[in-house]
């Protein structure tokens, strides 16, 4: 079975970028079923916790994956482009321009936003993950001026 697999990935960050790519899927194809409005705030807070909500079955392998980056640091050069990609899916899905050079920085400045709700997802146990809910609000509206206003 390990070579029918090796067929299909040639090592483990291919298999973590197939993963990726695929919840990458399900999350659009459920976002463009809820017809979201014209509010980019509320957007993306729907389409991050639509992600959140999709990722929760996996919750403790992703974050043995993130926590593999420190002690791997080769893993995450191999997984930016993928991880850029989604970060510019979630972005675009929220009707949010990231042609450049504004839509790089707000690239840049939305994934270090989402890697700290992530960082606060894995610690969140709440019903419907509450508190996860709470942070992000509240760190969307710390960069509202810049990424949702500037658009």
């Amino acid at each position: 079975k390990l070579k029918e697999f090796n067929i299909f990935y040639q090592n483990k960050e291919q298999i973590v970028i197939s993963f990726f790519t695929r919840i990458d899927s399900m999350m659009e194809k459920k976002i463009k079923k809820l017809s979201l409005g014209k509010n980019i705030k509320d957007n993306l807070f729907e389409i991050c916790m639509t992600r959140f909500e999709i990722l929760d079955h996996y919750k403790a392998s992703i974050n043995n994956i993130y926590s593999s980056l420190k002690t791997q640091p080769n893993l995450a050069i191999n997984l930016y482009e993928s991880f850029f990609k989604t970060m510019k899916l979630i972005l675009n899905l929220s009707l949010i321009n990231t042609k450049p050079i504004k839509g790089h920085i707000k690239l840049i400045i939305f994934s270090l936003v989402y890697l700290s709700i992530l960082n606060e997802w894995f610690k969140d146990f709440s019903f419907n993950n509450e508190k996860t809910m709470a942070i992000l609000d509240t760190r969307l509206s710390l960069i509202e001026s810049f990424i949702i206003k500037a658009n």
